[in-house]
């Protein structure tokens, strides 16, 4: 390329001696010349104009997606193209506010309108696709229900050790969940027999055993405070260790707050954090 610039920067000086020797308005034509040159030459120079990440090919080029949406006209209205022009430009406001997709727009027949979006430039499916892969592998460690129950009925084969994956705070609250799952089944036990003894009694018995009734209500609530308390926490731990994109994108949106080396040293937290 730097042979290219100086073979044109050569016939640049030559022509202008050409024109001063033969009086020919030269310094004019030479400036024009030597715009232009410096115009074209800017395109080539490496780093200060980059035609693939400024310029948006469109359809025809890069390929793309047309939509064809069917238009509702009230019976009423005069004129049926004036209904689908208005639809048009309530939607493209809506949708492209700054007119930066490089979409089309158009009325084609049958009370119909077409949309034409061009496919994404090289660089934002990367970014699509990296995204995409993050979020697969953020998920891949979310807790489910299904595999909890799992290792909570597992008995001694290290279930919740491998569910943690060398989480210790995680390990702690797992651990304190089994706690409460064993506790919910012992209830459970009791209040199945408790319910069966006082459900053996024939009804016109029931009367003179008041003692197995207040049994059967205290093991009823006793098991489902159990239930209550495992339900609880099985929650909160669930809600802790499972990524949402709607959370992330609140997070996100929460403003960067710069902590000092102070704060830092405390332990201080930012509100992403």
């Amino acid at each position: 390329m730097a042979i290219t610039f100086l073979l044109i920067i050569a016939a640049l000086f030559l022509g202008t001696a050409v024109l001063y020797a033969m009086n020919i308005h030269w310094w004019r034509l030479s400036l024009i010349a030597g715009v232009m040159f410096g115009a074209v030459a800017l395109l080539w120079v490496p780093g200060v104009y980059k035609p693939s990440e400024r310029l948006k090919p469109g359809i025809d080029l890069a390929g793309g997606t047309r939509l064809v949406y069917d238009v509702v006209v009230p019976d009423s209205s005069a004129n049926k193209s004036d209904v689908i022009e208005e639809t048009i430009a309530i939607l493209a406001d809506r949708v492209d506010p700054g007119g930066v997709r490089n979409l089309i727009w158009k009325e084609v027949a049958g009370n119909r309108i077409e949309v034409q979006m061009a496919s994404a430039p090289t660089k934002v499916r990367e970014a699509r696709a990296a995204l995409e892969n993050a979020e697969k592998q953020l998920k891949a460690g979310n807790l489910t229900q299904g595999d909890l129950e799992k290792a909570l009925k597992d008995d001694g084969t290290g279930l919740l050790e491998q569910m943690a994956k060398g989480s210790e705070g995680l390990l702690k609250d797992l651990k304190q969940l089994k706690e409460r799952f064993e506790d919910r089944a012992k209830a459970k036990v009791k209040y199945d027999n408790a319910a069966a003894a006082w459900n053996a009694i024939p009804s016109d018995e029931r009367k003179d055993n008041q003692a197995v009734y207040e049994t059967f209500v205290e093991f009823e609530d006793f098991y489902f405070d159990a239930a209550d308390r495992f339900r609880q926490l099985e929650t909160e731990v669930l809600a802790a260790n499972s990524f949402k994109l709607s959370q992330f994108e609140f997070l996100r949106a929460i403003p960067p707050k710069t902590l000092s080396e102070k704060d830092i040293a405390e332990g201080v937290l930012t509100p992403r954090h």
